[in-house]
């Protein structure tokens, strides 16, 4: 899951696609890697609007392309 953190504290953050917010993913994935970690990593993402599926599925290549 990742997110926009508001520049205003009172709203709340802004849910988006992994890797468009504020989340480091290769940097994630690089200290999965480094711990040794190699069970499996789930995608949350629930917004509904769009064609989801396809989200979906570029999520995931993008994060595959980080495991390698």
């Amino acid at each position: 899951k990742d997110a926009l953190q508001p520049t205003i504290p009172e709203l709340k953050k802004v849910e988006v696609p992994a890797g468009e917010g504020d989340v480091n993913f290769p940097e994630f994935i690089k200290t999965l890697k480094e711990i040794g970690y190699d069970g499996a990593i789930s995608i949350e993402y629930e917004k509904y609007e769009g064609d989801r599926n396809a989200k979906l599925a570029q999520i995931k290549s993008y994060l595959e392309g980080l495991i390698g």
